[in-house]
């Protein structure tokens, strides 16, 4: 509409400004009154005063909300945090707060957001709000992001930072998502979101959790398909009901994108929104954008951030594995296959080799582009300097759908020069990926297994070999229907065994042990032994510096077992065999310490308590078989009985606790020096041990009755430190789940955990993983745990690049 004005004479004129400065000095009354002021401003002051028709410098948008609310509030702070030179600050139901008028005063932001429906900020406190707006700055646009309930004013707010989905763009954001009902909750999702970027937040209601997500929080999960859903919190049945109802807006258009959680570590909540403080970190915000120092938020840089390799069972029941490479707080996880045939790193240069649903090897950094290196093989395998990669090709001789060899393939890292080594037996597939099991660690040679078919009987052939990997020389042939042990640390010889039948051993564990240098010379006879063909996944014969092997060796009268060590090459330089040292009897061998001077051996129970592996009456012996030191009963782990410091000084183990009439009653967690020359110590009265870190911690769980009654009802994850001062670390207040197994990233920066049902490694394999999910934590700074997979089957960290 066009207004017409008509010309004022000279009195009409200064009638007009003299109620222009009345109303102008009647706004700085107000405000100052708001202000809490002493004085009140003279007419005069407000003559000096900057005119609220124009401002100078970067625009300004103040997003506000009722501080009361945990909800609105947190929107609020997530909103200022990702959107352009914005701030937060806090609204009251009863009005402005003073506070927030100086900013506005102070300021004079030409944008204000207000989070928050009529039901939280009614229309008497917007009025109020708009007059102390306008006072300031006229121009300035004033908009309330508000709906019916809080998961619907989230969504509105996540909108307005996000721009349109086509603007945003599909896979670029990180949605948070927290029970909308739960304070503690919410402040975790707003202290999460603050260290990413382009995250929103958005919440859900865990009394309609079963039914599905809030439509409004639905949507933004379908409209801007984010990158990450990360929801906040420690998982409760209406939190994982949630997680389900977003997995299903998820599959509805077919997404890959993972499902995480991250909880608060400690036992202190993150910290509420007060009026004051808010204030104060507005106002040091708009002071350094008006000074041209900054735009956004500081916020985590997770480029340091070492990262894993997870795999998730999926499938039918659980068979297959879906496999991601993510950094330990979730980030920059990518999808490598939904079914792997096999994965490996590269240990020098942090290239990750997999065979996809479709047998295609392919590699790649986590960063990287991948490359298809080779088609219809599985289960890559780097040589130990990462110059060359081996293939299987799986055959299936008399059609009945069980796969019964494999031809090798060998070529050069990116593929090149492949050349086929023949068929081997199912065994060399099984175990090659174990250190030592197929490449010596030398990467000089392989050995193998064969797996030819004779044409006249239609038999395989099963004969170990060694041959080097450069292919400069034919294969030696060692032994007809054999298996490999293991190489030697050193390289320098090998371990196999052949079939051996002793009547009264019921196992069929039955072989003859024999030692050959690497290349195929100096074989020599061990003797018989007892010899479980699986334990080769967790235990190793070899000493780690190569100059010993133990093993358990078998009486071919009675079958009675007996563990020796024997030297690669005699003690006296002889050219003769070497006099192997007896240990003790009637016991099985479980390990060596890492500097190869203690080993340990177990004496089975009676009393198992799993359906695979039995607890030990655990000793220490020294390798010349003196020392001998009984430790306790110990429960096995997912990675064997004792657990070894990196320098061999120290022990931890789970001790099993009974009372009086031998039932089990709990674990205790202990340590001690490997040479007995400390007393124990007791990690946890009522917990479990863990792994060591290469700098000389160990990680142990604890089991806390908190409410006194004598059961336990809250595990906690510390560190300790052999021989420190300080107190011992907690990583964890209150763990999601049991946790028996612990892996330390190579730069001891991160701990890798299952939280779950996991009693022995067969057991896990057994279940496919289903109910253990890994956790990551910082170890200096553990502020958050993250969950970066549920039904985890297994993971490993990228070992530390070689710098180029």
């Amino acid at each position: 509409m066009t207004r017409s004005h008509e010309h004022a004479g000279p009195h009409q004129a200064l009638s007009r400004r003299r109620r222009a400065r009345a109303r102008a000095a009647a706004a700085a009354m107000a405000l100052a009154a708001a202000l809490g002021s002493v004085a009140i401003a003279s007419p005069a002051a407000a003559q000096e005063a900057p005119s609220n028709s124009s401002r100078h410098g970067p625009n300004l948008t103040l997003v506000l909300a009722d501080c009361a609310s945990s909800a609105d509030i947190s929107t609020a702070v997530a909103l200022a945090a990702h959107a352009r030179n914005a701030a937060a600050a806090c609204l009251s139901a009863e009005g402005v707060p003073a506070e927030t008028a100086a900013l506005i005063a102070g300021f004079r932001p030409d944008r204000v957001l207000v989070v928050g429906g009529p039901a939280a900020l009614p229309s008497e406190v917007m009025d109020e709000l708009a007059a102390a707006v306008r006072s300031a700055y006229r121009w300035s646009v004033v908009k309330r992001l508000g709906g019916a309930t809080r998961a619907d004013t989230a969504a509105a707010a996540a909108r307005e930072v996000l721009g349109t989905p086509e603007r945003a763009g599909h896979g670029t954001v990180t949605l948070v998502v927290a029970d909308g009902w739960d304070d503690a909750d919410i402040d975790a999702a707003r202290a999460f979101a603050a260290t990413l970027h382009d995250a929103a937040i958005a919440y859900f209601s865990p009394a309609a959790a079963v039914d599905g997500l809030p439509e409004a929080t639905a949507g933004l999960i379908a409209d801007y398909r984010p990158a990450r859903i990360v929801f906040a919190g420690p998982a409760d049945e209406a939190g994982l009901a949630a997680e389900a109802a977003a997995r299903a807006v998820l599959d509805a258009f077919d997404s890959k994108v993972a499902v995480e959680r991250v909880a608060l570590a400690g036992a202190t909540p993150a910290a509420a929104v007060d009026t004051a403080t808010l204030a104060e970190e507005a106002r040091a915000i708009f002071e350094a954008i008006n000074r041209g120092e900054r735009t956004r938020r500081p916020r985590t840089d997770a480029d340091y951030l070492p990262w894993v390799a997870l795999t998730k069972a999926s499938g039918v029941e659980g068979v297959g594995s879906t496999l991601y490479t993510l950094r330990a707080d979730g980030s920059d996880r990518v999808l490598r296959t939904v079914d792997h045939n096999g994965w490996q790193w590269h240990p020098v240069n942090g290239h990750l080799a997999w065979s996809d649903n479709d047998r295609r090897v392919m590699t790649a950094t986590p960063e990287g582009e991948v490359h298809v290196v080779a088609d219809e093989s599985v289960w890559p395998l780097w040589s130990p300097d990462g110059s060359r990669l081996i293939v299987f090709d799986l055959d299936d001789i008399d059609d009945d759908g069980w796969t019964d060899r494999a031809e090798v393939f060998m070529s050069d890292a990116d593929g090149s020069q492949r050349r086929s080594l023949g068929y081997v037996d199912l065994r060399t597939w099984y175990y090659a990926d174990i250190s030592g099991g197929m490449w010596s660690p030398d990467g000089s040679h392989i050995a193998y297994v064969t797996g030819d078919l004779d044409p006249e009987s239609m038999e395989l052939v099963r004969q170990v070999r060694i041959e080097p990997a450069d292919g400069s020389t034919p294969a030696v042939m060692l032994a007809d229907d054999a298996i490999i042990v293991r190489w030697s640390p050193d390289s320098s010889h090998l371990l196999y065994a052949t079939p051996n039948d002793c009547d009264g051993d019921e196992t069929d564990d039955s072989w003859n042990l024999h030692l050959a240098a690497a290349d195929g010379t100096g074989q020599r006879d061990i003797g018989v032994i007892d010899f479980d063909a699986w334990s080769v996944l967790i235990i190793d014969l070899w000493s780690p510096d190569g100059k010993h092997f133990a093993y358990r060796a078998l009486d071919p009268q009675d079958c009675s077992t007996d563990i020796y060590i024997s030297n690669v090459a005699p003690d006296d330089g002889s050219e003769e065999g070497d006099e192997a040292t007896h240990i003790v009897a009637d016991a099985r061998f479980l390990g060596w310490s890492p500097d190869s001077t203690y080993l340990e051996y177990g004496v089975e129970t009676d009393r198992p308590v799993t359906d695979y592996l039995l607890p030990e009456q655990s000793w220490i012996a020294h390798r010349d078989g003196r020392s001998k030191r009984f430790i306790g009963e110990v429960s096995p782990s997912a990675y064997g009985w004792v657990f070894w410091s990196h320098d061999g000084a120290y022990i931890s183990y789970s001790e099993i606790l009974r009372d009086a009439d031998g039932n089990q009653t709990g674990l205790a967690a202990r340590m001690e020096r490997s040479d007995g020359t400390s007393g124990v110590t007791t990690l946890a009265e009522a917990g479990n041990s863990l792994s060591w870190s290469d700098d000389g911690r160990v990680a142990y769980v604890t089991l806390h009755d908190d409410d006194g009654d004598g059961m336990g009802e809250r595990e906690a994850l510390y560190l300790h430190t052999p021989g420190s001062p300080d107190d011992d670390v907690k990583l964890v207040h209150a763990l999601p789940a049991p946790t028996r197994v612990a892996i330390w990233s190579p730069d001891s920066s991160h701990l890798l955990y299952a939280s779950g049902s996991i009693e022995s490694l067969i057991g896990w394999f057994r279940d496919r993983g289903r109910g253990v999910s890994a956790w990551g934590i910082a170890t200096d700074e553990p502020r958050w745990m993250h969950r970066l997979t549920t039904d985890v089957t297994w993971g490993e960290w990228q070992p530390t690049p070689e710098a180029e």
